[in-house]
């Protein structure tokens, strides 16, 4: 007899779908083949900086990062890239950089943590590289009741925004014209405010030239930014339905979110 041979299965997501990431953002490891720190943060005492990494279990390490900050704030000025592409976006700017720990305290929502984007201070995070994008996905939650004006995670190709988390115009909580899903159903209706909630989005046109990715504001215009967590990101060339369920599937269980 022959012996069985099983398909090896990791524990991280990224490893497990056949869609190519073109950048990827988390508090938490997403793949085997990433080694590097998961961000890097400003103690807002000094303005020390200190690449926070994970642990042996894939999760972001919060002892080092509390260690690091103590009772102060804690900045983030770079979000490390896990995919193959390595582009991280970042924030030289103290005034405009997101928060991780506030008074010493970890942000959390839904027992992890999350990066806080506060729209009154016009805080994001951005890399202005070009990159092909066909889908993009993200746990986030916002603190208000309408998505008018908020933009969380866009792009600017030309005069075309693409992209979700927020509509600059309309109630909505996608930016463009395509395939869009929350929580698993194909709609854009917008979540409660400050619920978490897990949404995707598919391009219409198919490798969609973007100029860069913004994590917190529509690049184009800076009063047209988040107001609320984003937890996590992920940005794919190429798209399956399969892919996408998988992805949602596993941000849900990590997240406690039901889809």
């Amino acid at each position: 007899m022959y012996p069985i041979t099983r398909p090896k299965f990791s524990p991280y997501l990224l490893d497990n779908i056949s869609s190519n990431p073109v950048s990827a953002y988390a508090l938490r490891r997403l793949t085997v083949k990433y080694t590097g720190p998961l961000v890097r943060v400003r103690r807002s005492s000094d303005n020390a900086e200190e690449d926070i990494k994970f642990t042996n279990q894939g999760l972001l390490d919060t002892a080092q990062l509390t260690a690091f900050i103590g009772a102060n704030n804690g900045l983030v000025t770079t979000w490390y890239d896990q995919s193959p592409s390595r582009f991280p976006v970042t924030q030289a700017t103290a005034a405009y950089q997101p928060t991780l720990v506030s008074s010493g305290t970890v942000n959390i929502i839904n027992g992890k943590p999350t990066v806080a984007f506060l729209k009154s201070s016009t805080q994001y995070l951005d890399n202005t590289s070009a990159v092909s994008v066909l889908s993009s996905m993200a746990v986030a939650s916002n603190t208000t009741a309408t998505y008018i004006g908020y933009a969380g995670l866009v792009t600017d190709t030309a005069t075309i925004i693409n992209g979700l988390l927020g509509d600059d115009l309309n109630n909505f909580l996608y930016v463009l014209t395509g395939n869009h899903h929350v929580n698993g159903v194909n709609t854009n209706i917008t979540p409660m405010s400050g619920t978490l909630f897990v949404a995707t989005e598919r391009n219409t046109v198919a490798n969609r030239a973007w100029t860069g990715v913004n994590i917190g504001k529509q690049s184009s215009y800076n009063f047209r930014t988040w107001n609320g967590n984003i937890s996590e990101v992920i940005n794919l060339s190429s798209f399956s339905l399969g892919a996408r369920r998988q992805i949602e599937l596993n941000q849900g269980k990590y997240y406690g979110v039901t889809v």
